[in-house]
Formats: C-alpha cells, sequence, structure tokens
C-alpha cells in the first residue's frame, strides 16, 4: 500500500491544493497521510475511484454501534475533476475522478484491479 502522494502526486498536490482553497486544513492533513487501499477505473463512464485507508481509528462505540458509513461527498476546486468521500467521522475514505486527464488515467488503470 502505497501513500496517495507517492502513487498519485499530481493528484494529491491538485487536490491538496484545492483544499487549502476551501480552507479544510482538516481534510488537507487527512490527504497528506492517506493510503491507498484500492483503485478501480470504470471505462465506460471513464472515472476512477481511489480508496483510501481512514486515519483516525473508530473507538469501540464509534465502531460497533454508531459504525461508519458515507457522511458526504465534497467536490473540490482543482484542475481534475475529483470529488471525496468523508464518511459521517469526518474521515476522507475515497476520491472520485471523472474524465481523468491521459497521465492520470493510465496511472488509475494501471493500479486498478481488474
Amino acid at each position: 500500500m502505497d501513500k496517495l502522494s507517492t502513487a498519485f502526486p499530481s493528484l494529491s498536490a491538485d487536490l491538496i491544493d484545492g483544499l487549502n482553497q476551501l480552507t479544510r486544513l482538516d481534510l488537507v492533513k487527512q490527504l497528506e497521510e492517506a493510503i491507498v487501499i484500492d483503485v478501480t477505473f470504470d471505462n465506460s463512464a471513464d472515472a476512477g475511484y481511489i480508496s483510501l485507508k481512514a486515519g483516525r481509528k473508530l473507538n469501540v462505540v464509534e465502531q460497533n454501534i454508531i459504525r461508519s458509513h458515507h457522511g458526504a461527498t465534497l467536490s473540490v476546486p482543482c484542475q481534475h475533476c475529483a470529488m471525496l468521500d468523508i464518511d459521517n467521522f469526518g474521515r476522507v475514505t475515497g476520491i472520485e475522478v471523472l474524465g481523468p486527464p491521459a497521465a492520470l488515467k493510465a496511472d488509475l488503470r494501471a493500479r486498478a484491479r481488474s
């Protein structure tokens, strides 16, 4: 498992710049530390999805009673058409990229599971 900044450096830098514009420093910190756990690419939709390991571990109550689920999707102003999925605990869990540029598309396809 690679860090997002290692696996997708241009996307990572672009997202961090966009989040800084939105003053979402909490999410910037998470992306700086994010670990890629899975990548998928849908050719028919021309879209990729990068699943990330959530930064903060949940405590017993959060894990077993409240449970993690999708909380919000945040569109980030950047060169890539990218959106962050955030769970109900404010942790970034994934990145969706629509119509990625050729270089990023090649990287997504190369890392995507078959």
